[in-house]
């Protein structure tokens, strides 16, 4: 966002408890309803898209159509974005990379404790697999 000088809006996030079909509805079925209605989802898994195309369609939109749709977490076996109607625009990382990061942090940690407990983070980089459930932007 800030790359593109874009102002963070909390009324455009949604933060979920758990990794279920039904948040990523009730998530998105909560944000369809706000004006301007958002013309795109980005969410954080695979299982949290179910929902979300549920809660799209039962709006009366079709995603790509009428709203784009994108899901981090390809990497599913039994719910392959390839087979989704449409099939799933997708982010994808390699969660071996994540672990070895996340290995490096804590070691660090151990050897070298941080007296004021600063968070450590770093943000790792992904794929995008463009599938059918998006469009370019458009104006409404």
């Amino acid at each position: 966002l800030q790359l593109h000088q874009i102002t963070y809006d909390p009324n455009l996030a949604h933060s979920l408890v758990g990794m279920t079909e039904e948040g990523g509805f009730i998530a998105v079925s909560q944000m369809l309803l706000q004006r301007p209605r958002p013309t795109a989802f980005v969410v954080t898994s695979i299982i949290h898209a179910l929902g979300a195309l549920r809660a799209i369609r039962q709006h009366g939109l079709e995603p790509w159509r009428d709203i784009s749709l994108i899901a981090h977490d390809d990497g599913l076996p039994y719910l392959a974005a390839d087979k989704f109607d449409p099939p799933l625009t997708t982010t994808t990382s390699i969660i071996r990379d994540a672990g070895y990061e996340v290995a490096k942090m804590l070691h660090t940690e151990i050897e070298h404790p941080d007296p004021f407990h600063q968070k450590t983070q770093k943000v790792l980089d992904v794929d995008l697999i463009i599938r059918g459930s998006t469009r370019a932007r458009r104006t409404i």
